[in-house]
């Protein structure tokens, strides 16, 4: 609900330079998860030197999914068991499960959430 909001009010604080910024790192992350996390760190389809390496991944990681190990132990999951119940992200147990509930729902989201809450916890009882 708080995202449609925002985009409500889009039109009224649009800013050209900002939108192109979000243009290219949009580019920059896909060709991160497409390029770097599916075809350079799972596949291993081309070779490119370290720095090169690092950097896909690094864009990669903006795409908000995941670091680069989890997604490629996920992704060779699900082709080790393509279409199975065994699958982290089968389209046979439905779209929201299959693009995004494979990272949302799970037990690493779950602990990190609750440290930062703990976190949060102690930074306002320091500050009482």
């Amino acid at each position: 609900m708080g995202m449609l909001l925002l985009g409500a009010c889009a039109p009224f604080v649009y800013d050209p330079d900002a939108f192109r910024v979000s243009v290219v790192l949009s580019f920059l992350s896909g060709f991160g998860v497409t390029l770097g996390y599916h075809r350079l760190l799972t596949h291993r389809g081309f070779k490119v030197p370290k720095l090169i390496e690092y950097f896909f991944a690094y864009c990669g990681a903006h795409a908000l999914q995941r670091d680069p190990i989890v997604w490629v132990r996920t992704h060779k999951l699900h082709h080790k068991h393509a279409d199975t119940q065994m699958d982290p992200n089968s389209p046979t147990q439905g779209v929201w499960l299959s693009y995004l509930g494979w990272f949302l729902y799970n037990d690493y989201v779950a602990t990190k959430v609750v440290k930062l809450i703990f976190i949060i916890v102690k930074v306002i009882q320091i500050y009482e």
